[in-house]
């Protein structure tokens, strides 16, 4: 008779593809599988054992909170675990592939060999977002400074000063006498501006 609580699902999550591995309470394996990394595909190939299931886990990065998040929304007991912690808890084992990581987790959780990754709220995941899309486009905006300040010094001028907004007035003040150098440097000028737009807009 099989039980009817008790299994574990290792998932170890790749961008395309997932491993999924349930073992039972006693260790036995019940399924080693791949699917597609999709919440409706893991849910259907889970669906045979979904009475069973005690605990899933996947390691905590990339796609696993967005994964987990759609997984709990279906109900399904998940948690994301340190994967540094089962790095040591697999460590004895030469083996290191997808198929055997999920293995480890599967396992980890049967024993309950691992810790769990806080998953963060959307709220606080919209605002690392916000705050990481501020930082790439200042230093994009601070690249491409960098790049007009090295073609004006090829002109045998030399800039004093941050950029600030007065920027495109300075340079083309300084190569009002070389208008083939500011010519090469207007879409470099513009694209400047329009990412310290963006990045003001997001400050907004």
């Amino acid at each position: 008779r099989e039980d009817k609580m008790g299994h574990y699902v290792g998932m170890d999550v790749g961008k395309e593809r997932t491993a999924v591995c349930i073992v039972d309470r006693f260790g036995e394996l019940i399924l080693e599988r791949e699917v597609e990394t999709d919440p409706e595909a893991i849910m259907n190939l889970l669906a045979p054992s979904r009475s069973a299931i005690e605990l899933a886990g996947l390691k905590g990065g990339g796609l696993s909170s967005w994964l987990t998040r759609c997984l709990r929304k279906e109900r399904l007991p998940v948690v994301q675990v340190d994967a540094g912690r089962l790095h040591r808890y697999a460590a004895a084992s030469a083996a290191k592939t997808d198929r055997h990581d999920a293995r480890v987790i599967a396992e980890a959780l049967r024993g309950g060999l691992y810790r769990e990754v806080f998953l963060k709220s959307m709220a606080a995941h919209e605002l690392w977002t916000l705050l990481a899309q501020r930082a790439t486009l200042l230093q994009e905006a601070r690249r491409l400074e960098l790049s007009v300040r090295g073609t004006v010094r090829s002109a045998g001028h030399r800039m004093q000063g941050r950029g600030g907004i007065h920027f495109r007035d300075r340079v083309t003040a300084l190569l009002e006498d070389e208008p083939s150098f500011l010519d090469l440097l207007t879409t470099t000028l513009d694209s400047r501006n329009t990412l310290l737009a963006h990045h003001k807009d997001l400050n907004g």
